[in-house]
């Protein structure tokens, strides 16, 4: 996986700090895209946020799923968010219809004009070649590596992907 970068050098093109306050990260899986508005506490320095599978999968539509997001997203401060698009799910023992398949590509487009309209970072790991397991949807030990390899790449490079 290569040598691990300190947190502050991973941060700081995202925040334009070289500061990062020593504290707790949360980690939430298996969760549909809320129904309130995000409230991001004032001692947190980015928020990351990567749902949207969990609602295909529940048969919403990719609209649907972009809309409560983007209610999700509507109050938070703009400098601390970014929005990960998921990888697209394939075909597996979950996920057994192309036009699911489909919707969860739709949704990164989706995610990336809504970054645009509210003006924060945008990620689609999509791109980034991620295995998925026998399920259709979640990463693979090997999965998991390349997402976190890449999500630190983009966030050294300012938010961007290269």
């Amino acid at each position: 996986m290569g040598i691990p970068i300190p947190l502050a050098m991973i941060l700081r093109p995202c925040l334009g700090s070289t500061t990062i306050p020593a504290g707790p990260i949360f980690f939430v899986n298996g969760r549909e895209v809320p129904r309130e508005r995000l409230s991001i506490p004032e001692d947190t320095d980015l928020f990351l946020v990567m749902l949207g599978t969990n609602d295909l999968l529940q048969l919403d539509t990719p609209e649907a799923a972009a809309e409560r997001m983007a209610h999700f997203l509507s109050a938070a401060d703009s400098h601390k968010v970014v929005l990960i698009a998921p990888p697209a799910m394939t075909w597996g023992l979950w996920v057994q219809d192309e036009e699911l398949i489909a919707d969860s590509r739709h949704l990164a487009q989706l995610y990336q004009e809504l970054a645009q309209q509210l003006g924060i970072c945008f990620v689609n790991a999509g791109q980034w070649g991620i295995p998925l397991s026998p399920d259709g949807v979640h990463f693979t030990q090997e999965g998991q590596g390349r997402f976190a390899e890449n999500l630190a790449q983009v966030l050294m490079n300012g938010g961007k992907a290269k």
